[in-house]
């Protein structure tokens, strides 16, 4: 029942122009619609490209902790194994910061794809309007205006969250970075330290 609800909430292109009243639209309008075409054709694109950088996380979690859970091995028989277990702890909270930045930019990325399918009914809505054949009937741009405005803000508010995600990951890579130049300098520059990459 939960999922129907969320499902229910989530947002969503609604109004749609019917295909029928496009098909009406003379050969020289329907050309016009390229460029909104091309826009989403771009929005979709950038889901899939972000969708793949979230399907490459996990494997990205599981090496570095598998990285810590062997420099924490080798305490006491390492010299530079504490160092290496900072640096490892601090490499796993950067990669486990961006995994979340990825899936706020795919949220981000979905949220411009759904502006970008409102975009292009607004348009189909607009030239079939100034067209005003029989199949027109009802068909005003401006409740497709209101439907791209609403959700321009919901991409809004996830681009800020994003953005947000940014900050920690940001912060976490210069931890990092600092936990690695550590280890770098108590291992001579990582001579002789398979810690050190």
């Amino acid at each position: 029942m939960a999922l129907v609800i969320v499902s229910a909430c989530a947002p969503r292109v609604s109004l749609r122009v019917p295909a029928e009243a496009v098909a009406e639209l003379p050969l020289e309008r329907r050309l016009t619609l390229l460029d909104a075409e091309n826009d989403l054709l771009a929005a979709t694109d950038a889901v899939d490209s972000r969708r793949e950088l979230v399907n490459e996380s996990p494997a990205l979690l599981d090496a570095a902790e598998a990285r810590e859970k062997a420099a924490g091995e080798e305490r006491g028989r390492d010299p530079s194994a504490e160092a290496a277990v900072s640096e490892c702890r601090a490499r796993l909270n950067w990669t486990a910061r961006q995994a979340e930045l990825r899936r706020a930019e795919l949220s981000a990325s979905e949220a411009a794809l759904l502006v970008a399918q409102a975009r292009f009914e607004e348009a189909r809505a607009a030239e079939v309007e100034a067209a005003a054949l029989p199949g027109s009937r009802g068909i005003r741009r401006a409740a497709y205006r209101e439907q791209v405005d609403r959700l321009a803000q919901v991409q809004a508010g996830r681009e800020a969250e994003a953005a947000k995600r940014s900050t920690s990951a940001a912060e976490a890579e210069k931890r990092w970075r600092l936990a690695r130049a550590e280890l770098t300098r108590l291992t001579g520059g990582a001579q002789g330290s398979a810690w050190v990459q």
